[in-house]
């Protein structure tokens, strides 16, 4: 076997393994961190229905029952977004709220917001102020 054919064998074993080195570590991880993040829900009884995690962005989808007290409601919320924040290096979280009567909100938040508030560093009016809450159907009234 020539020198050439060598080489050219040598590469495309080498792109070969490497392609599936960086699927492997990629698809993997934040499939292994969507498992941690609902994982670490449930365990605190939230009713995940379905989390993405994407390079900057984790969205978290789940069901909230209807008899809610508003403050139980931020409790949730913030909960979610501590543990994305524990589990991935995502900038933002948007949360799918389903309510068992059909209606949706959606909210956002910035990590780096969540955790100040975690920290203590900003009051939950702060917080509240800089989250994002639409409904996305009629919406209960918070």
């Amino acid at each position: 076997m020539n020198q050439k054919k060598k080489i050219l064998i040598f590469l495309l074993i080498f792109v070969a393994v490497g392609s599936i080195v960086a699927v492997t570590l990629f698809c993997t991880s934040s499939d292994d961190a969507a498992g941690r993040i609902e994982k670490g829900l449930r365990a605190e009884s939230v009713k995940v229905s379905q989390v993405d995690v994407g390079e900057d962005i984790v969205s978290v989808s789940y069901v909230q029952h209807i008899s809610f007290k508003q403050s139980e409601l931020y409790a949730v919320w913030t909960y979610i977004m501590a543990t994305v924040a524990k589990n991935t290096t995502a900038q933002k979280v948007v949360i799918m709220c389903n309510f068992e009567d059909g209606e949706v909100m959606q909210v956002e938040a910035q990590i780096k917001d969540a955790e100040l508030f975690i920290r203590g560093e900003i009051t939950d009016e702060e917080f509240l102020g800089r989250i994002t809450v639409k409904p996305l159907t009629k919406g209960p009234v918070l």
